[in-house]
């Protein structure tokens, strides 16, 4: 496998700013599907190789749609639970793998900030509306 396959730092570098710069979920969910589709069928094939099927992409290397921060979060904790058990195998991961585990809990992290401060927003909205006289 040579290094052309994988994805450039100034590359990552740029999806993850993609992610950090959302302003809204759906920003983040389209930059985390944006990130999947760069993705070559080379990189994907070589990661099915050793991820037995959790990782977010389908038997023809194509990224698995996620439209929701739900679907996010399924990855992600899939994704790195199965790191982890790799790892605590004793299993040197794969940089693809490693950098996935990155994107994907960076963006869960993302929206689920984005999910509470707009429901922080809301309980402070109601609080407000019940205290008025």
């Amino acid at each position: 496998m040579g290094q052309a396959e994988y994805v450039q730092p100034v590359a990552l570098d740029r999806h993850i700013g993609r992610i950090n710069a959302a302003r809204r979920a759906s920003a983040v969910l389209e930059a985390v599907r944006a990130y999947l589709r760069s993705w070559t069928r080379e990189r994907i094939a070589s990661l099915q190789r050793t991820d037995a099927g959790w990782a977010p992409f389908d038997e023809y290397q194509q990224p698995v749609e996620l439209s929701t921060a739900a679907d996010v979060e399924h990855a992600y904790r899939e994704l790195h639970r199965h790191c982890k058990a790799l790892k605590e195998g004793g299993v040197e991961l794969l940089p693809e793998l490693l950098e996935l585990d990155r994107v994907l809990r960076f963006a869960h992290q993302r929206l689920w900030r984005e999910g509470n401060a707009r429901a922080w927003a809301g309980e402070r909205r109601l609080a407000r509306a019940h205290a008025r006289p």
